[in-house]
């Protein structure tokens, strides 16, 4: 079966496939960008984790001056939130 003009004319040339493969994205940079990505990700689940524990720490301490404030009969201004 014979090839039109208009089917000819959109065969890719062997310069127009190397441009595309130039421009492409290679395994080792798609490697590279997960790379990044996972320890971006690890350094916000750490900070994640290290506010919680400021948190239950910050509570902790706020429980305990409460309790001394109850004992001595002072109002406690900042009761810890649950």
């Amino acid at each position: 079966m014979p090839l039109s003009i208009n089917q000819f004319n959109k065969i890719a040339l062997k310069e127009d496939i190397e441009k595309i493969r130039i421009d492409m994205m290679t395994k080792g940079d798609k490697n590279e960008i997960l790379k990044a990505v996972n320890e971006i990700k690890k350094k916000f689940d750490d900070h994640k984790d290290e506010h919680v524990a400021n948190i239950a720490a910050h509570n902790r301490i706020q429980g305990d001056l409460n309790d001394v404030r109850n004992q001595t009969g002072l109002e406690i201004k900042h009761p810890v939130l649950d």
